[in-house]
């Protein structure tokens, strides 16, 4: 575009261009930085801490690292909720998330020192002892198996506690 200006204005406009132009790509940065602050807030929320090292690691590198390790003495927990499909069409959407809450908080609150949660499925958790690093232990097996039996009582007082019948299956393989 040709703007026939007188060479002040032409100047004042160009120095406003610039400066707009400088300020959208500030506020670009800014939005860039907040997006990966939290992407590593949520990466830390998700994944064990050596694995998000090397996550950020592999950003400064061309090739990527192999992230995994071999566990060979590890025992695996896997908890879910006896009828839960039922259960739950009983409920409304508010009800439901405010009882699956309070599982999840039941089920951290045993596993918290001793297992690493994998994942929660649902109304349903998956769990690891002996690893990762912090969890390595040659006691796995007899921790999986203290584990499930709190999470057994556990889920026993709070079905005593907001007084609805909840019975939980645990297997264990190591």
């Amino acid at each position: 575009t040709l703007l026939l200006l007188p060479p002040n204005l032409q100047s004042d406009y160009h120095e406003r261009v610039c400066h707009n132009k400088e300020k959208a790509q500030i506020e670009r940065t800014q939005m860039v930085e907040a997006a990966k602050k939290n992407g590593e807030t949520l990466l830390m929320k998700l994944l064990p801490p050596e694995v998000v090292s090397v996550l950020k690691d592999d950003r400064q590198r061309d090739i990527p690292s192999v992230i995994g390790e071999r566990c060979e003495k590890v025992t695996i927990l896997f908890c879910d909720m006896v009828g839960f499909t039922k259960f739950s069409r009983d409920l409304d959407p508010l009800q439901l998330m405010t009882f699956l809450r309070a599982i999840y908080y039941t089920f951290s609150a045993v596993l918290a020192d001793n297992m690493y949660t994998v994942e929660f499925i649902g109304h349903g958790l998956l769990a690891v002892a002996g690893c990762p690093n912090q969890y390595k232990s040659d006691h796995h097996a007899s921790q999986a198996i203290n584990c499930g039996l709190q999470l057994i009582e556990a889920v026993k007082k709070l079905s005593e506690d907001i007084k609805i019948t909840i019975q939980i299956r645990v297997g264990i393989h190591t």
